[in-house]
């Protein structure tokens, strides 16, 4: 298909679970995620088990300990890194059947970091959706949403946590054609695109659930950026730890859902905890944890792998029910914010995770 339109840069917007710091990820009792864990999944059915979850962003450092046991990997056993930044160039990663070893060349525009995420928000973002919560650096671990979903890594920002449309789109149509059931983008800006919405329609045609980030604007956010304004999306707004409206959080009629996204001032501490990269990345710069690999972080880009995650869990229980059944799911069981049916600032309510996976539960009468 032939389309001529500015080529536009968007922005890095009884189980027993692995121990896990429930001051500090805050996020994950917000949405009433270990709840759901013990009540719903045990060590033969996981939560996530099962499903294809891709992460466009900056990249994934598939090393990390608390991501690696979750990466995609092909028949061999090697790492699937799908890279639509530079697909074709010698910067394609090296990586060996444990995900440890690469030979990044000077061509890759990552080649200040000896690593596949220069910027470090893609990384922290899968670490949301579906770290693994194994023993970490300094015995610190993240524990995801899905903690046992796979994570398939699609490279469409580059280090300065910039990327075009043409890569975006790519990255939407190719993890598509991947298998990936959820698209995790928390990405945007805030011009639309005939080139995105083609890739966000071809995916929805292909029954995968977009789950995109409705973006922020300091210091009183603005209509919901692209492509999470498009029809089809699920557009997530954030909300802080008392699960007040953040207000530099994106508004408007397209937005579904809010999840914990955390504040705008000292979000290095009382932001969204998870992982970083294990080497040097930009996030790990700006926002210095004083612990190699993990990080707070705050925005509508970290609102939406909880979302995402919760997504995961529904279709680990349920892997018969469509894309648009599971986004009924996850709109109808929302906690209503303030007792209000919808507004244009938290949508639908607040993503819960519980009564997202009790609705149609023969257990409870539903």
């Amino acid at each position: 298909m032939k389309i001529a339109e500015p080529n536009y840069i968007r922005h890095v917007l009884g189980y027993v679970t692995p121990g896990y710091n429930a001051v500090a990820q805050w996020n994950l009792a917000e949405i009433r995620a270990p709840e759901a864990w013990q009540q719903y999944f045990s060590a033969t059915q996981k939560p996530g088990q099962g499903v294809l979850v891709a992460v466009l962003d900056s990249g994934v450092d598939v090393r990390h300990p608390d991501l690696a046991p979750n990466i995609a990997r092909d028949a061999s056993g090697s790492v699937i890194f799908l890279d639509e930044v530079y697909p074709n160039s010698a910067a394609t990663p090296d990586i060996d059947a444990s995900g440890r070893n690469y030979d990044w060349t000077t061509a890759y525009s990552d080649a200040m970091h000896p690593g596949p995420d220069g910027n470090g928000h893609g990384t922290h973002v899968a670490g949301i959706l579906a770290a693994a919560g194994v023993s970490g650096y300094d015995g610190t671990n993240i524990v995801g949403v899905a903690p046992d979903a796979t994570i398939l890594p699609v490279k469409v920002m580059e280090s300065d946590g910039n990327g075009d449309d043409w890569s975006i789109s790519n990255g939407i149509v190719d993890a598509a054609n991947r298998g990936a059931r959820i698209e995790n983008l928390s990405i945007g800006g805030p011009m639309p695109s005939d080139l995105l919405s083609d890739a966000i329609t071809y995916a929805v045609d292909k029954g995968v659930l977009l789950v995109a980030a409705a973006g922020e604007t300091l210091p009183t956010g603005s209509p919901v950026f692209y492509p999470a304004a498009y029809p089809g999306v699920i557009a997530v707004g954030a909300v802080g730890q008392k699960e007040d409206y953040e207000p530099y959080s994106n508004f408007g009629t397209q937005v579904a859902l809010v999840a914990p996204g955390g504040p705008a001032d000292n979000e290095a501490t009382d932001g969204v905890l998870s992982t970083l990269p294990t080497y040097g990345s930009e996030m790990a710069t700006e926002l210095p944890s004083g612990i190699p690999g993990y990080g707070h972080a705050s925005g509508t880009s970290q609102a939406t792998p909880c979302v995402a995650g919760v997504a995961a869990m529904i279709w680990s229980l349920y892997p018969n029910l469509t894309a648009q059944q599971v986004r009924d799911r996850l709109v109808t069981s929302a906690d209503k914010l303030g007792g209000v049916d919808f507004s244009q600032q938290t949508g639908w309510g607040l993503v819960d995770a519980m009564t997202a996976l009790s609705v149609g539960d023969p257990r409870y009468g539903q």
